[in-house]
């Protein structure tokens, strides 16, 4: 089943105490939304949970990169670096800079004694 393929994360429910395996979430960042669509259904057939944006509504400031990050937490980030270079570049040397791309929102292993939920 396509669904099961995607590599999994764990996820740590501390009030419960158990973990909770997830599909591993891909954010993809594209100027061409025919190109986000296809990436998007391709990663979601593979069993992976992908998120996108439009680079467009970045730059124009109508989606917040940081926040978005933060609230998809994504395991990895595809982002198309298109002309003009120089703009995009610069672009992704931001984001690379941000907290929230460095990590500070690291995984913390839970405590030996959780419990796993399917």
């Amino acid at each position: 089943m396509p669904a099961e393929r995607g590599l999994r994360r764990l996820r740590w429910n501390p009030r419960e105490g158990w973990l909770e395996a997830k599909p591993r979430i891909v954010a993809i960042f594209n100027t061409n939304a025919e190109v986000l669509e296809l990436v998007r259904e391709s990663l979601q057939q593979a069993g992976f949970q992908a998120v996108m944006a439009h680079i467009d509504d970045l730059k124009r400031g109508r989606l917040d990169m940081i926040q978005f990050v933060e609230e998809h937490n994504p395991d990895v980030i595809i982002y198309d670096v298109a002309p003009p270079y120089d703009t995009n570049w610069t672009f992704l040397r931001l984001m690379r800079n941000s907290k929230v791309m460095q990590g500070a929102h690291s995984w913390s292993p839970p405590p030996t004694s959780a419990r796993w939920k399917n």
